[in-house]
């Protein structure tokens, strides 16, 4: 994700305390989202790849498809009579349903034979029998795994947020993958490419009761960082937020620097479209090797945006009450960061220089004083410096 971040400056702060024994605390507003517990958080199962489908004939062939692709080996099933390129949509549609079937030949799916009336489909699986029942119990633990290490309660905010934090500690990117385009290959050999970190990170929202999609397109800057190419397809999501649509793509989340973790977390369709591609929606658009999508919501909302909802935002610097507030929290939860936005509206460098100066170690020494030094922030921590998205992000540090 070359062009993403500026370098990072990582500087000392300084600056004398200010004194707020007579100032009221300042509070962040409240998030009025539900806590959930999560051991109650039910599947959900969703069906737009199903409804996708305009025909009656399409829709049956998917009901015959999933009776029959459950089996632990591959066997010939007959559908209605239906074109290749109807199959290919209807499988298409399964599998954005079905993030859980990894067993299907990339290279391959299937074999199909036209009858007239009917036709003869034989699947091509990577795994059979025993071999493969015992892959699909190693991706079940692997998604139990990561339902066991998320908060015991949470907001389905929090829950997403997790999750993009569990798929980028646990998945390395690897073009060499064996199993680098499914969920098995993203939750239980760690190793995957885009769509795989995409369906893993899908199922792990459905399984948590957050209706989560896959997206297909292609990334203008992806050749940078992996070795591909900007013309590469790519994969990324949609999830669904206390009744909003955002993009979320784990992929270019997954970068080696902390802030990059964050940067693609709950995009609006016209931020994503800056560096991604979207492709057609079936019916928009044909041609052998097109890359097209059965569901892609309009997402408009920015509540649940990562630096809208999270970071406090400085337009004035003497209006420091929401960063106190955030440094306030962040303290009592012992986090090591706190990522703050400086507005477009005032002058980035000058503003840093000004915080580092004379502001943020008063803001530090407030916070102690509310939280009665109870952890003690050093007032003197480190902070580094991301132009690029105007945010500066407080290392804390604690006595």
């Amino acid at each position: 994700m070359t062009g993403l971040l500026t370098a990072a400056v990582c500087l000392t702060l300084s600056g004398c305390g200010m004194q707020y024994m007579f100032r009221q605390e300042p509070t962040l507003p409240k998030d009025n989202a539900e806590v959930k517990v999560t051991a109650e958080r039910q599947p959900i199962a969703l069906n737009y790849g199903y409804k996708s489908l305009d025909s009656e004939a399409l829709q049956q062939a998917y009901d015959i498809l999933h009776e029959n692709i459950r089996s632990a080996y591959s066997e010939s099933f007959d559908v209605p009579s239906v074109t290749p390129e109807g199959f290919v949509r209807v499988i298409e549609a399964y599998e954005d349903d079905h993030p859980e079937v990894f067993w299907l030949d990339t290279a391959s799916r299937y074999r199909y034979i036209d009858y007239g009336d009917s036709c003869e489909i034989h699947l091509s699986y990577s795994l059979e029998g025993d071999e493969l029942e015992q892959a699909k119990k190693e991706l079940e633990d692997g998604v139990s795994a990561a339902i066991a290490a998320a908060p015991e309660k949470a907001t389905d905010y929090e829950i997403e947020c997790f999750l993009n934090d569990y798929m980028i500690a646990q998945c390395d990117y690897n073009r060499e993958a064996t199993y680098q385009h499914n969920a098995y290959g993203s939750l239980v050999k760690k190793q995957a490419v885009c769509d795989g970190y995409s369906k893993g990170f899908q199922l792990l929202c459905n399984r948590l009761g957050i209706a989560c999609v896959a997206v297909q397109g292609t990334a203008a800057a992806f050749n940078t960082e992996n070795g591909g190419t900007s013309d590469d397809g790519h994969m990324w999501n949609c999830v669904n937020i206390e009744g909003d649509w955002y993009h979320i793509d784990v992929t270019w989340n997954d970068g080696e620097n902390r802030i990059q973790h964050y940067c693609y977390l709950n995009l609006t369709t016209d931020e994503i479209l800056k560096s991604h591609t979207i492709a057609p929606l079936y019916g928009e658009a044909e041609g052998e090797g097109v890359l097209l999508n059965v569901f892609v919501p309009e997402c408009k909302s920015t509540a649940y945006n990562y630096f809208n909802h999270d970071c406090p935002t400085i337009s004035d610097l003497n209006d420091d009450s929401a960063v106190i507030a955030s440094l306030i929290k962040a303290a009592k939860e012992r986090r090591e960061y706190l990522d703050v936005v400086i507005a477009p509206s005032l002058n980035y460098d000058e503003t840093v220089q000004q915080i580092a100066s004379d502001h943020a170690y008063s803001w530090m020494e407030a916070a102690n004083h509310f939280n009665h030094n109870d952890p003690r922030l050093k007032p003197d921590s480190e902070y580094y410096t991301y132009k690029n998205l105007n945010v500066i992000t407080f290392h804390l540090q604690y006595e």
